[in-house]
């Protein structure tokens, strides 16, 4: 399967690695390769991650104090978040939409529809 990192997945996964890279930059490298291999994993093996907290979701642990959130689609792995375990984040859906597609220009996920509507959907809150 491919493996896709949303416009969010990207921005988190960012802000975590500045994050870090404030105090150790060593850190922050060895963490983004945590990372890229936890993808990876899931590119090969995308059950490999436990349910996720909301439905639809699936999560995988690349270190002890974050997790993968992400869906499968057909032949894509869609990592929607990088969230902080340690901070107790999750998903948080607005309405209880069985139809999700957190993909860039989402317009009906049912989950921050005012985002979506500017191409910018949230599909989670820190």
């Amino acid at each position: 399967m491919k493996v896709v990192w949303t416009p969010e997945g990207e921005q988190d996964r960012s802000d975590v690695l500045d994050y870090i890279a404030a105090d150790n930059p060593q850190a922050a490298v060895r963490m983004d390769e945590l990372f890229s291999e936890a993808a990876d994993r899931l590119g090969d093996f995308p059950m490999l991650g436990h349910i996720g907290r909301v439905p639809g979701t699936r999560e995988l642990i690349p270190h002890e104090s974050y997790r993968l959130v992400y869906e499968l689609e057909a032949d894509t792995v869609w990592i929607l978040t990088e969230s902080p375990e340690f901070f107790g984040a999750e998903l948080r859906p607005e309405s209880n939409s069985s139809t999700t597609d957190h993909r860039p220009g989402c317009d009906r996920c049912g989950w921050h529809q005012a985002d979506c509507a500017r191409g910018n959907c949230r599909a989670h809150e820190i």
